[in-house]
């Protein structure tokens, strides 16, 4: 009997404890839960700034502080900085916003508006305003919403835009991109604008126009991080079936499965370079000991890694470029004990030869140019040229090719408009070009070192050279200080110990030995004599 009372009362303490220990850790996932739902809220902010005058008001504010320079005072996009700006910013009145998680033609969410402000859009001049609290920027979705009616009709109807639900990507097989690769080329003709290799360079492409009657690039799909709506495989898909509202990019939701529409997000996918190429403040040539090829596709440059320069509008001396079309190019560069050469690729979606187009628009010649200073600073913190093109107390040594002859040439400059080149029996540059599918690519080789000490650059080794690169589009209406260009970047070549080189040393060296045993020996032999 005891012993029955005894287990009993174990047994109970057992049952409350495991009672106690179940409630505990009920009651530690609610609070769980609970604060997960208060930082999604927080996360949103939508308990920050909710929909109210004073709040609205306090969101007019800051769009009139931050906004209304692009987008104008109501809103139209026709800000006072507009016109410098490529992409144009958006009409906010007609709320068709291009990033957004709901349906084709719908409204955005709170949260899209919200997002866009957060993180900009990538490739525009729209930033993401980090600066903004979280209740400012909710404040100014607020108020941007007011700007169209369109808002307000939802709101009268009770219409909640729908988010679009995608499910997780599959996975991107060979037969599933080669699948997209037919609905790309045959079924939806994409590459019509964006080109068979995805570089914007279709046959469409040039007369392209949003609905505000801009003119508007395809994307170029092997550059991923542009993507304003993002790069993830959800993304390109939901880009694929809702469109971008106000561009020609239509959805493509109707009249294909969704197994079609994910073999297409996969072959855009596989159109992206993979490994961006990362941008340097100093260029470092990759030494070959023997001759340097001359072959834009010799194999030998798909072992070299490429380096990206930023390029920009020329916008400091008339006339100005805001919007120039190439804004970056990659660079190779490899040299021996001899000579130097450089394989520089860029996209450009026309290739242009002087002309004009249909509309009677001038076509001018594309163009790039290596820039140099005649002489090397002696050291980094040595006064450079000027990076337009230099200056009279500091002239540049050009090095330049153009379109229209296809033709190599040496130029000396002293500013952007007092440019002299230098005669064909002077020039000591030759390379090549070549344009294919929306892309250039140019190999430019010279000695190191040349006759002409005054005008041309000089290579020499373990200096930090100072280099920069200009690029004209044509059919932009790119010419002369119209022109995207680099800052100063540097060039750095390191001494290499060649073949040749080694030899002298070994020879020295066993001269040197030599001499000294004819010295040790003569010592001796006059040693001996005076015995």
């Amino acid at each position: 009997m005891g012993r029955k009372t005894s287990k009993s009362i174990i047994d109970g303490r057992n049952i409350s404890i495991r009672f106690i220990m179940l409630l505990t850790l009920m009651i530690i996932v609610i609070l769980l839960v609970e604060f997960l739902i208060l930082q999604s809220l927080l996360a949103q902010g939508e308990n920050l700034a909710p929909a109210s005058s004073e709040n609205i008001e306090a969101g007019k504010r800051i769009y009139m502080k931050k906004c209304q320079y692009c987008h104008g005072v109501d809103g139209e996009g026709d800000g006072p900085a507009s016109a410098f700006l490529d992409p144009p910013p958006r009409d906010l009145t007609r709320a068709r916003y291009k990033i957004i998680s709901t349906g084709s033609g719908e409204l955005p969410t709170d949260q899209d508006i919200f997002n866009v402000i957060s993180n900009g859009i990538p490739d525009t001049s729209m930033p993401a305003w980090s600066s903004l609290k979280e209740k400012e920027k909710w404040q100014t979705v607020l108020y941007v919403k007011t700007l169209a009616e369109r808002f307000d009709w939802y709101k009268q109807i009770k219409k909640v835009p729908e988010i679009v639900k995608i499910a997780n990507p599959p996975h991107a097989t060979k037969e599933s991109i080669e699948r997209g690769r037919e609905i790309y080329m045959k079924k939806l003709e994409c590459w019509k604008c964006h080109g068979e290799s995805g570089r914007g360079d279709g046959p469409s492409a040039i007369k392209l126009t949003d609905e505000w009657e801009h003119p508007i690039k395809a994307a170029n799909l092997t550059k991923p991080w542009k993507f304003k709506i993002g790069s993830a495989q959800k993304d390109i898909y939901r880009t694929i079936i809702t469109g971008i509202a106000g561009t020609p990019m239509p959805a493509f939701l109707t009249g294909n499965t969704e197994e079609e529409l994910w073999d297409l997000t996969n072959y855009v996918t596989s159109l992206g370079i993979k490994n961006r190429p990362q941008k340097t403040t100093v260029l470092r040539p990759l030494f070959i000991p023997g001759n340097l090829t001359e072959d834009l596709e010799d194999p030998l440059w798909n072992g070299i890694e490429a380096r990206e320069f930023t390029l920009f509008g020329q916008i400091l001396l008339a006339p100005k470029l805001y919007t120039p079309s190439i804004n970056e190019i990659y660079v190779k560069s490899i040299y021996n004990d001899k000579e130097i050469a450089f394989l520089i690729e860029w996209d450009d979606a026309n290739q242009s030869s002087p002309g004009t187009t249909e509309e009677g628009d001038v076509i001018y010649a594309d163009a790039l140019a290596i820039q140099f200073p005649s002489q090397i600073p002696e050291t980094p913190e040595s006064p450079r040229p000027f990076f337009l093109m230099g200056n009279p107390t500091l002239p540049v040594n050009l090095w330049l090719w153009n379109s229209d002859s296809n033709t190599f040439m040496e130029a000396n400059a002293e500013g952007v408009n007092r440019k002299k080149f230098q005669s064909e029996k002077n020039s000591d540059i030759k390379g090549k070009v070549a344009y294919k599918q929306g892309q250039y690519k140019l190999l430019v080789k010279r000695n190191l070192t040349t006759s002409d000490k005054t005008d041309d650059i000089q290579m020499e080794y373990n200096k930090f050279i100072p280099i920069a690169f200009f690029v004209w589009d044509g059919h932009n209406g790119e010419t002369e200080s119209k022109m995207a260009v680099s800052t100063w970047h540097y060039l750095f070549l390191e001494k290499k110990e060649t073949g040749r080189n080694v030899l002298y040393s070994i020879l020295a060296i066993l001269f040197t030995i030599i001499a000294e045993i004819i010295f040790v020996k003569r010592i001796r032999r006059n040693a001996i004599s005076t015995q």
